[in-house]
């Protein structure tokens, strides 16, 4: 079943369990309807969708219960408890937040709502596309990195946040440090590299670690910093041009929907590689790629 297949899957079952117990639309829960790692699927579905699938489900609850103010006499606090907000006042304030009026408003004036449709994801067929990729089998990675290991659960629920963690180690001085730990003679000199893997992970894809790095043969590892190792293997890569993070966030998205679902290459869930070439360099024209891990099964 290609990615598309089992987003609109999980999209079905999120419109069928809105109302119920919300553990069933937990990450976990989610991802077994996609056949998916809690990490996977969480990337998969933010990358096509535009919204995390936390968002989704808030924002589909939010509509349906604008609707029912509307539509019925049932009271304000039922309407929230039966969406999945414990207080009147925890459902007034995302009802508002959304809709710009609180429900009193809309039941008393008829303030103005807003409507947030059932997503439909299929595949549109507007003629040929072209996306350029290479395979390339790569020799053993050893990266110096700044590295922290995430559950998709807790970043779903906005308790932690990858660009936060960044920004605060750049803050901290991180690209200072790995500029000096760079060296002329290595395949990504240029780069600063994004590393997706599960090492030291728990092995079901609750929890995933990103690392944030430079190509490096120093001996010397700095205070809070570690070798990560990226193994020999074959890749499917592929390339943007332009500001980051937005060319890369377009370029994932061309992949899933314009590459994937039509080629027979299968690819890992973790050990992806962002690299950022001329990586303490951000403008329009500068080069970013991905580097994907290919199964062994895949085709040569």
């Amino acid at each position: 079943m290609d990615w598309i297949s089992r987003l609109q899957k999980v999209i079905e079952y999120i419109e069928l369990h809105l109302t119920e117990d919300q553990s069933v639309l937990k990450l976990n829960m989610l991802a077994k309807q996609a056949y998916s790692s809690e990490y996977e699927f969480q990337k998969v579905f933010s990358i096509v969708t535009g919204i995390t699938v936390g968002e989704y489900i808030r924002n589909r609850k939010l509509s349906l219960s604008g609707e029912e103010l509307l539509l019925t006499d049932t009271s304000i606090l039922d309407i929230g408890l039966k969406y999945g907000y414990e207080t009147a006042e925890s459902f007034t304030k995302a009802f508002t937040r959304f809709h710009g009026a609180t429900p009193s408003a809309v039941r008393k004036r008829n303030a103005g709502l807003k409507l947030y449709n059932k997503l439909s994801i299929r595949l549109q067929v507007d003629g040929g596309y072209s996306l350029e990729y290479q395979i390339i089998n790569h020799s053993c990675v050893r990266v110096i990195a700044k590295t922290k290991v995430f559950k998709p659960q807790s970043i779903e629920d906005k308790h932690e946040s990858i660009p936060e963690h960044i920004e605060k180690w750049a803050s901290e001085g991180m690209y200072d440090i790995l500029y000096k730990m760079t060296d002329a003679t290595t395949y990504f000199a240029d780069s600063i590299l994004g590393i997706h893997d599960g090492i030291g992970c728990k092995p079901d894809g609750s929890e995933f670690r990103m690392s944030v790095g430079v190509e490096s043969i120093k001996d010397t590892v700095p205070d809070g910093y570690e070798i990560v190792e990226i193994p020999a293997r074959k890749w499917l890569v592929f390339k943007c041009k332009g500001l980051r993070p937005m060319a890369i966030q377009k370029l994932w998205n061309q992949i899933y929907t314009n590459f994937l679902p039509y080629s027979t290459y299968q690819i890992k869930e973790l050990g992806i590689l962002e690299v950022c070439r001329e990586g303490f360099r951000n403008a329009d024209d500068v080069i970013s790629e991905l580097w994907l891990p290919l199964l062994n099964n895949t085709i040569e």
